[in-house]
Protein backbone atom coordinates (compact mmCIF):
# COMPACT_ATOMS: atom_id res chain seq x y z
CA UNK A 1 0.00 0.00 0.00
CA UNK A 2 2.89 2.50 0.73
CA UNK A 3 4.51 1.48 -2.66
CA UNK A 4 1.04 2.87 -4.33
CA UNK A 5 0.23 6.15 -2.59
CA UNK A 6 4.04 7.09 -3.06
CA UNK A 7 3.49 6.58 -6.60
CA UNK A 8 0.28 8.94 -6.56
CA UNK A 9 1.87 11.45 -4.45
CA UNK A 10 5.02 11.46 -6.71
CA UNK A 11 3.05 11.60 -9.74
CA UNK A 12 0.89 14.46 -7.90
CA UNK A 13 4.43 16.42 -7.06
CA UNK A 14 5.51 15.94 -10.59
CA UNK A 15 2.80 17.55 -12.29
CA UNK A 16 2.44 20.37 -9.14
CA UNK A 17 6.06 21.06 -10.23
CA UNK A 18 4.85 22.29 -13.63
CA UNK A 19 2.84 25.24 -11.83
CA UNK A 20 4.97 25.95 -9.10
CA UNK A 21 8.65 25.31 -8.81
CA UNK A 22 8.11 24.68 -4.86
CA UNK A 23 6.81 21.35 -5.40
CA UNK A 24 10.44 20.08 -7.29
CA UNK A 25 10.44 16.46 -6.57
CA UNK A 26 13.95 16.30 -6.03
CA UNK A 27 14.21 19.08 -4.08
CA UNK A 28 11.46 18.35 -1.57
CA UNK A 29 13.73 14.77 -1.24
CA UNK A 30 16.68 16.70 -0.30
CA UNK A 31 14.91 18.81 2.13
CA UNK A 32 13.19 15.60 4.45
CA UNK A 33 16.75 13.98 4.30
CA UNK A 34 18.88 17.19 5.49
CA UNK A 35 16.06 17.37 7.84
CA UNK A 36 15.59 14.45 9.13
CA UNK A 37 19.54 14.59 10.37
CA UNK A 38 18.73 18.03 11.86
CA UNK A 39 16.07 17.03 13.94
CA UNK A 40 18.31 14.46 15.68
CA UNK A 41 21.22 15.57 16.52
CA UNK A 42 19.19 18.94 17.79
CA UNK A 43 17.45 15.95 19.66
CA UNK A 44 20.51 14.58 20.96
CA UNK A 45 22.24 17.67 21.73
CA UNK A 46 18.88 19.15 23.62
CA UNK A 47 19.09 21.72 21.39
CA UNK A 48 16.07 22.66 19.30
CA UNK A 49 18.05 25.54 17.99
CA UNK A 50 20.11 23.72 15.79
CA UNK A 51 16.98 22.88 13.64
CA UNK A 52 14.94 25.74 13.96
CA UNK A 53 14.80 26.67 10.25
CA UNK A 54 13.86 23.13 9.70
CA UNK A 55 10.61 23.25 11.89
CA UNK A 56 7.36 24.90 11.75
CA UNK A 57 7.21 27.35 15.18
CA UNK A 58 4.51 24.76 16.26
CA UNK A 59 6.68 21.68 16.46
CA UNK A 60 9.98 23.67 17.23
CA UNK A 61 8.09 24.74 20.54
CA UNK A 62 7.14 21.22 21.14
CA UNK A 63 10.25 19.61 20.78
CA UNK A 64 12.24 22.74 23.16
CA UNK A 65 9.83 22.11 25.90
CA UNK A 66 10.57 18.31 25.66
CA UNK A 67 14.29 18.72 25.38
CA UNK A 68 14.17 21.37 28.02
CA UNK A 69 12.39 19.12 30.26
CA UNK A 70 15.10 16.62 29.88
CA UNK A 71 17.42 18.67 30.84
CA UNK A 72 15.79 19.32 34.23
CA UNK A 73 15.79 15.55 34.45
CA UNK A 74 19.19 14.71 33.97
CA UNK A 75 18.15 13.04 30.86
CA UNK A 76 20.39 12.67 28.01
CA UNK A 77 19.01 10.77 24.76
CA UNK A 78 22.32 9.68 22.90
CA UNK A 79 21.29 8.99 19.19
CA UNK A 80 24.24 6.64 17.48
CA UNK A 81 24.76 5.63 13.59
CA UNK A 82 21.86 7.35 12.34
CA UNK A 83 20.69 6.21 9.14
CA UNK A 84 17.79 7.89 6.92
CA UNK A 85 16.85 4.34 4.74
CA UNK A 86 13.95 5.70 3.07
CA UNK A 87 11.79 8.84 2.78
CA UNK A 88 8.76 8.22 0.08
CA UNK A 89 5.93 10.83 -0.37
CA UNK A 90 2.41 9.15 0.64
CA UNK A 91 0.51 12.04 0.68
CA UNK A 92 -0.03 15.42 -1.06
CA UNK A 93 -2.66 18.40 -0.35
CA UNK A 94 -1.85 21.63 -2.60
CA UNK A 95 -4.06 24.89 -2.29
CA UNK A 96 -4.35 28.08 -3.45
CA UNK A 97 -3.38 29.11 -0.20
CA UNK A 98 0.00 28.10 -0.73
CA UNK A 99 0.65 28.32 3.54
CA UNK A 100 -1.61 25.19 3.60
CA UNK A 101 0.21 23.04 1.15
CA UNK A 102 1.57 19.93 2.79
CA UNK A 103 3.57 16.71 2.12
CA UNK A 104 3.24 13.67 3.99
CA UNK A 105 6.79 11.38 4.08
CA UNK A 106 7.11 7.80 5.17
CA UNK A 107 10.13 7.60 7.12
CA UNK A 108 12.22 4.66 7.66
CA UNK A 109 15.20 5.18 9.55
CA UNK A 110 17.82 3.06 11.67
CA UNK A 111 19.74 4.20 15.07
CA UNK A 112 20.94 3.35 18.13
CA UNK A 113 18.36 5.38 20.62
CA UNK A 114 18.67 5.02 24.40
CA UNK A 115 18.49 7.65 27.30
CA UNK A 116 21.13 8.27 30.23
CA UNK A 117 21.45 10.26 32.94
CA UNK A 118 23.41 13.08 32.47
CA UNK A 119 25.34 13.03 35.48
CA UNK A 120 26.15 9.36 35.67
CA UNK A 121 25.99 8.23 32.21
CA UNK A 122 24.37 5.12 33.51
CA UNK A 123 21.13 4.44 30.95
CA UNK A 124 17.91 4.92 31.91
CA UNK A 125 16.23 3.26 29.04
CA UNK A 126 16.38 2.51 25.52
CA UNK A 127 18.58 -0.23 23.65
CA UNK A 128 22.74 0.16 22.84
CA UNK A 129 21.63 -2.19 19.50
CA UNK A 130 20.54 -0.50 16.32
CA UNK A 131 17.57 -0.78 15.30
CA UNK A 132 14.87 0.00 12.54
CA UNK A 133 11.70 2.40 12.91
CA UNK A 134 8.83 3.77 10.93
CA UNK A 135 7.17 7.35 11.51
CA UNK A 136 5.16 10.10 9.31
CA UNK A 137 6.49 13.25 8.67
CA UNK A 138 4.36 15.99 7.52
CA UNK A 139 5.98 19.34 5.56
CA UNK A 140 3.96 22.71 5.12
CA UNK A 141 4.80 25.42 3.08
CA UNK A 142 7.06 28.43 4.89
CA UNK A 143 6.96 30.91 2.13
CA UNK A 144 8.88 29.00 -0.80
CA UNK A 145 10.49 26.09 0.88
CA UNK A 146 9.04 23.33 2.98
CA UNK A 147 9.46 22.64 7.10
CA UNK A 148 8.38 19.82 9.54
CA UNK A 149 5.05 20.46 11.33
CA UNK A 150 4.17 17.17 12.67
CA UNK A 151 5.98 13.89 13.41
CA UNK A 152 3.65 10.22 13.87
CA UNK A 153 3.97 6.87 15.25
CA UNK A 154 3.10 4.72 13.04
CA UNK A 155 0.40 3.32 15.42
CA UNK A 156 -1.03 7.22 15.33
CA UNK A 157 -1.70 6.62 11.88
CA UNK A 158 -5.45 4.59 11.12
CA UNK A 159 -3.88 3.19 7.80
CA UNK A 160 -2.62 4.50 4.98
CA UNK A 161 -5.86 6.05 3.74
CA UNK A 162 -5.10 8.55 6.38
CA UNK A 163 -2.98 10.42 3.49
CA UNK A 164 -4.84 12.34 0.98
CA UNK A 165 -3.84 13.41 -2.62
CA UNK A 166 -5.36 16.80 -3.58
CA UNK A 167 -4.79 19.64 -5.39
CA UNK A 168 -6.95 22.73 -6.14
CA UNK A 169 -5.28 23.45 -9.32
CA UNK A 170 -4.75 20.04 -11.03
CA UNK A 171 -6.92 17.21 -11.18
CA UNK A 172 -6.03 13.92 -11.66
Amino acid sequence: MIHKKKKESKKLIKELEKFDSSWNYKELRSIVKETFYKVQNAWADRNQDLAKKYMSERLYELHKGKTDWMIVRHEKNILKRIKLIDAKPVGVEDYKDNDKDVVWFYIKGSMIDYIVDDRTMKMISGSKLRSNFVEYWKFTRKGCTWVLDEIRQVEDIQGINFFDNTSEYYKK
